[in-house]
């Protein structure tokens, strides 16, 4: 059952930022390649000891392994329970739900000055207008002949092309509302993107950290230990927000607040995530929601931005 959390009239908007490892290492870890580029060496090849992850090689050189690039934790131990868990490997099928559309201050008039003279020469280049000759340029070769005369003529009446009409396109922003939050406090929790290599996949990390405990409201069954994050409520004004990419995944430390997974797109989107953790089967233990019920106007609450012209037929899913 949801634990119900009154945030009155706060209103927050937070920028989502793109996802790196740095940046998101408060609350788990993001997985990638971290040398994309760089193909498998042959067998024998010292390169690996360069990498990180104390990478080494493997497949008969064929590949190199990176080893422990995210570290799964179970906690159950210390549940109220005390029943056993497992490692589940499960498959969320998300479909796309909307973002809203909001308005984007005007630019003043030198930044609308600035953008469209940067248009207009970039469009003259594209026409391929013509050169201007400069005097001190000029060699005796260059000087035309009387012969040449008639043919300068002729040139000369030929028409420049013209740049079409250029229309600048108008700024986007889109928010998606946090009204909810979970957690698990006794696992870690993978999220691993299925992306196709026709569609380019991207998708939002939301996540917060925890308050103190507070009297209000019941305490949930959390563990103890050295850097968990404790059994209070989200810090909301702390909340983060982050731009993954498909070839991301994420871990979710245990006990992280985080956004349950909403895919972005078009209405027929959707993206397939591999999810690995713990889990005993006991509802309050693998999982402790809270949902935030505002009484801010439309448009108040806590929000995650994307800003800037984005292209929602690229984005694929948020976590």
């Amino acid at each position: 059952m949801p634990l119900q959390v009154s945030i009155g009239q706060f209103s927050l908007t937070v920028p989502a930022q793109p996802l790196t490892a740095s940046s998101f290492a408060p609350f788990g870890d993001v997985i990638e390649n971290p040398r994309r580029q760089l193909l498998p060496p042959i067998a024998g090849s010292s390169i690996t000891s360069q990498l990180p992850y104390n990478a080494v090689s493997a497949n008969q050189g064929t590949a190199i392994k990176y080893q422990h690039v995210s570290r799964p934790r179970e906690l159950y131990a210390q549940a109220p329970s005390r029943v056993p868990a497992e490692m589940v490997i499960n498959m969320f099928v998300c479909r796309s739900r909307p973002l809203h559309p909001v308005s984007v201050p005007a630019p003043t008039r030198d930044e609308q000055s600035s953008k469209k003279k940067k248009v207009m020469a970039d469009a003259q280049t594209q026409t391929g207008d013509y050169p201007a000759l400069l005097h001190e340029d000029v060699r005796p070769s260059d000087i035309p002949s009387d012969d040449d005369q008639s043919l300068i003529e002729e040139l000369a009446s030929v028409p420049k092309p013209v740049p079409k009409p250029i229309s600048l396109p108008e700024p986007r922003n889109h928010q998606f509302s946090v009204t909810i939050l979970e957690r698990h406090p006794y696992t870690s929790q993978t999220f691993i993107p299925l992306s196709s290599p026709r569609k380019k996949a991207s998708y939002l990390v939301i996540v917060a950290p925890t308050l103190p405990n507070m009297p209000d409201y019941p305490a949930m069954p959390t563990p103890r230990g050295k850097g968990l994050p404790g059994p209070g409520l989200p810090d909301l004004k702390r909340l983060k927000a982050f731009i993954a990419s498909g070839d991301q995944a994420v871990t979710y430390g245990a006990g992280t607040w985080h956004a349950p997974m909403v895919v972005l797109g078009k209405p027929e989107d959707k993206v397939d995530f591999v999810v690995v953790q713990f889990a005993n089967g006991v509802g309050s233990e693998d999982c402790q929601e809270v949902v935030l019920q505002s009484e801010a106007p439309e448009g108040g609450g806590v929000n995650v931005e994307i800003r800037g012209d984005w292209e929602l037929e690229n984005i694929q899913a948020k976590l």
